[in-house]
């Protein structure tokens, strides 16, 4: 259900279920708030995507490289950048995707 709302891009839907099931005492993981974080970067929501984020409570890389790729997709290089530091500050590894996404925002930003 949830996998077939992403894929038609209701994501208000999703959020609101996802809560619900919070509510009724169901423990959300990563990767499932990893799953609605890359949707609403897909379509160059970063922002909520980042409130999705900021919510998690066990945060992975591949949370961490949803918003770094997303950020770098729709051209604010300064928030990929920022969000990579943050990531390393908080000791998480990085991993190919997020380096790459990262040394393109440098070009971007050198350019």
């Amino acid at each position: 259900m949830i996998s077939g709302y992403v894929s038609n891009g209701v994501l208000d839907l999703v959020v609101e279920m996802l809560n619900s099931m919070r509510l009724d005492g169901f423990e959300l993981d990563v990767v499932t708030w990893s799953i609605v974080m890359d949707a609403y970067c897909r379509i160059g929501l970063c922002d909520e995507a980042w409130k999705i984020f900021e919510h998690i409570k066990e945060s992975s890389i591949i949370s961490w490289t949803i918003l770094i790729s997303g950020y770098l997709r729709i051209g604010k290089h300064e928030m990929s950048l920022s969000i990579f530091r943050d990531m390393m500050n908080c000791g998480a590894l990085a991993n190919s995707n997020s380096l790459f996404s990262v040394l393109v925002s440098c070009r971007h930003l050198v350019l």
